[in-house]
Order: C-alpha cells, then sequence, then structure tokens
C-alpha cells in the first residue's frame, strides 16, 4: 500500500512540473492500479482508481492558463482507461479469491474424507482382527472336535445337510462299515441299511430336532453281522459349510438281551401253563 502511494505522489509531482499535454506525468497511475492485484483488501482496486483519478483531475486544474478541450479528453480518457484496467484487476481479484476458497475447500474436504477414511480403516483392521481372532478360536474348536471324534470307541459320521451323503467317518465307523476316505462324499448312510424301508424313518429322523432316536435300526457290517443301533445326531458347521453329527450307538446286545428275556419269560409262561394242566 505504501509503494501505491508513493508511486501516485511521484506522478501527481511529475504530471505538475512537465508542461501541459506531456502525457507521461500520469502514466505511472495505471502502475499504481495494477499493484492492487497484489493487495488483499477487495477495494484496494477500487480505492486507487478514485484516488489516480481525482490526482489526473487536480493535476488538470492546477494547469497554469487556460487548458485547451484536448487536454481534458485525454485526461478523461486516462481516467477511462484507468477504469477499465480497475475492472479487470477486481475481476482477476474475485477469480483469485474463488480459486482460493475452492482449494480451500477441497483442502477441507481431503482433511474430512482422510479423516473418515482414517476411522473407516481403524473399524476395518478392527473387524479383520474379529474375524482373525473367531478364525483362530473356530480352528481350535474343529481341531479339538476332530480329535474327540478321531478317538472316539463309536460310529462317528458326518453328513451332508440333506442328511444324504458322508462327508467324514472317523477310524470306528470307517473299520465297521468299510469305509475308504475316498467313498466320502459318494456314499450314504442309508447305503448300508439291511432294511432299505428304513431309509426315509432315518431321514425324518435327522431333520428333527437334535437327540437320540428311539428307534434302533439295522446296519450292515463288514464282517457281515448285522449292528442295531439308535442315532445320536446334532446338526453342526464342517468345513465351514452346515452338516449333521451322526453317531451310532450300538445296542444289539442290548436288545439280544431284552429278546432272550422275552424268550425265557416266555418259555417259563409256557411251562407253567404246562404245570398247570398236568397238575
Amino acid at each position: 500500500m505504501g509503494l501505491g502511494v508513493a508511486i501516485a505522489l511521484t506522478a501527481f509531482a511529475v504530471d505538475i512540473a512537465t508542461p501541459p499535454g506531456v502525457a507521461v506525468g500520469v502514466f505511472p497511475y495505471f502502475l499504481v492500479v495494477l499493484l492492487t492485484a497484489w493487495m488483499p483488501w477487495r477495494l484496494s482496486p477500487l480505492v486507487a482508481l478514485l484516488g489516480c483519478s481525482a490526482l489526473t483531475l487536480i493535476g488538470y486544474a492546477m494547469i497554469e492558463g487556460v487548458p485547451g478541450p484536448i487536454i481534458l479528453i485525454n485526461r478523461l480518457f486516462i481516467i477511462f482507461a484507468m477504469a477499465i484496467m480497475t475492472l479487470l484487476v477486481m475481476l482477476r481479484n474475485k477469480a483469485d479469491r474463488a480459486l482460493a476458497d475452492q482449494r480451500a475447500g477441497l483442502e477441507h474436504l481431503v482433511v474430512e474424507r482422510t479423516a473418515e477414511l482414517s476411522e473407516r480403516n481403524v473399524a476395518l483392521e478392527r473387524e479383520i482382527e474379529s474375524r482373525q481372532r473367531s478364525c483362530a478360536a473356530l480352528e481350535v474348536r474343529e481341531r479339538q472336535f476332530s480329535r474327540l471324534v478321531e478317538f472316539a470307541p463309536t460310529p462317528v459320521l458326518i453328513l451332508s445337510r440333506d442328511a444324504e451323503k458322508i462327508i467324514y467317518a472317523n477310524p470306528e465307523a470307517r473299520r465297521v462299515l468299510e469305509l475308504d476316505p475316498s467313498d466320502f462324499g459318494q456314499r450314504e448312510l442309508t447305503d448300508y441299511l439291511v432294511k432299505p424301508e428304513e431309509a426315509l424313518q432315518i431321514r425324518d429322523a435327522l431333520q428333527e430336532n437334535p437327540g437320540t432316536t428311539h428307534t434302533a435300526f439295522t446296519f450292515s457290517l463288514v464282517d457281515g453281522n448285522p449292528m442295531e443301533a439308535t442315532i445320536l445326531h446334532a446338526p453342526v458347521e464342517f468345513r465351514g459349510a452346515a452338516a449333521f453329527c451322526v453317531m451310532l450307538h450300538d445296542v444289539s446286545q442290548h436288545l439280544a438281551a431284552i429278546r432272550e428275556l422275552k424268550q425265557a419269560k416266555r418259555q417259563a409262561e409256557a411251562a407253567s401253563a404246562a404245570k398247570s394242566r398236568f397238575l
């Protein structure tokens, strides 16, 4: 601002000192208006225009004698030219301010988006950590379940969710049913039934609530002997998919003992009846 005032006063002094009709004395006023393009105050160009125009007219009034109309027209033209320059400077300053505002807005938006992305990254990292912990816990449970099933003394099978295919069998189940791991996904539990008509009963039982079936089913073992077994079943997740865990509980001896008791009872009743008739 101080430089512009100094240039304006110097131009005014030169204008007064130069003879009338010499326009070089008022040209520095254009430089004053141009300098306002780098001044922060919005009204600087307008103030410079008014000040320089006033000094131009004062310089005209201070000319000795009666100046001709050409000199007045020249000075009015100079004021008009300065007005055009002022308008251009103000438009340029307005564009710069708009650009600065837009840049500030973009920077603010970048800061907001960066903060938002940081929060999302933190949340995503937490979710990933949570899932990793869940997966690790699931793997531990699956290993524990596998150990429990592997060493179980009774046949344990994993059936597909539709209760059709055998997708896993523990060593005891593979032994008694003569199952090979290559049979997983190919064979069905109902393939080992002595009575094929029991297949529908097994499927219905597996689709009911988890627990033990009250009906004993007869399975054909590898040695050719039948095994009467009840089924303990429960839904599980196996290798990331829904499935059924089925345990075959051998009740052959128990049922055989019951049948022997019934047979002995019938024989005793028959003997008692024969004795009564004899007496």
